[in-house]
């Protein structure tokens, strides 16, 4: 019970880990002047955490049975 909740929060902080770096990464892109590959990283890294927070919930909600 205590590797599974530890797993869950683990997971949930990468998610907001990665939600985080997100903006990080487009404010490097900016000043380095790649905006275009700034912001299509930026995307690829926010759908990927968002469909893992979408997800979340299958890891976190008990199995019926």
């Amino acid at each position: 019970m205590t590797a599974i909740i530890a797993t869950v929060c683990m997971l949930t902080g990468l998610i907001h880990c990665a939600e985080t770096l997100s903006y990080s990464l487009r404010l490097a892109g900016v000043r380095t002047g790649k905006l275009a590959v700034s912001l299509s990283l930026t995307r690829i890294l926010l759908l990927v955490s968002r469909t893992a927070n979408m997800c979340s919930p299958l890891w976190q909600a008990p199995s019926p049975g």
